[in-house]
């Protein structure tokens, strides 16, 4: 099966979490290339590297088939500078840094130039540290709690010292693109 498959379907406006969003171009490039670099060097059932470089590669040429601004679109953003050598010769492709596609970063933000980092999912909670606007944080993956399910609150890292985490509200956090 295709990994191309209703990649390209048109949505106008697509709902997240109660609000209308347009998911832009760049943003499916994007996504697109985390794919691939996913891909590349994932091994499952005794694979070597060499052969989940070459399904990356096959993957992404199935893509430039499919959409035929992509190639271009791509190579013109130096592939969104995301890590990732296309070996057209090789039929492969490299990744660096495989632990990067995995961080979601996100910049702290509040109208009152600090965002609490709290010890626990609650307002209430106590305030392990004042972030200014602007810090970077990197959404951490653990067994979520009721307030995390409901989207209120993520449990984070700070990207400066990654031995500091705790939780932030969404409220108080943009997506880094």
């Amino acid at each position: 099966m295709s990994l191309f498959t209703n990649w390209n379907v048109v949505q106008k406006d697509t709902g997240i979490q109660g609000k209308k969003v347009t998911i832009l171009q760049t943003a499916k490039d994007k996504a697109l290339i985390h794919l691939i670099k996913y891909r590349s060097y994932l091994q499952t059932d005794g694979e070597s590297l060499e052969r989940s470089q070459h399904l990356a590669y096959e993957y992404l040429t199935d893509f430039f088939s499919k959409d035929k601004q992509l190639k271009d679109r791509l190579e013109k953003n130096n592939y969104y500078n995301m890590g990732i050598k296309v070996l057209v010769d090789e039929q492969k492709i490299i990744s660096n840094n495989h632990n990067e596609i995995l961080e979601n970063h996100y910049y702290t933000k509040s109208s009152e130039k600090h965002t609490n980092l709290l010890q626990k999912p609650d307002s209430r909670s106590s305030i392990l540290m004042k972030l200014s606007n602007g810090t970077d944080v990197i959404k951490l993956y653990q067994k979520t709690t009721e307030s995390e399910k409901n989207n209120e609150w993520l449990y984070v890292k700070l990207a400066r010292d990654q031995s500091i985490h705790g939780y932030i509200h969404l409220s108080c956090l943009e997506y880094r693109q």
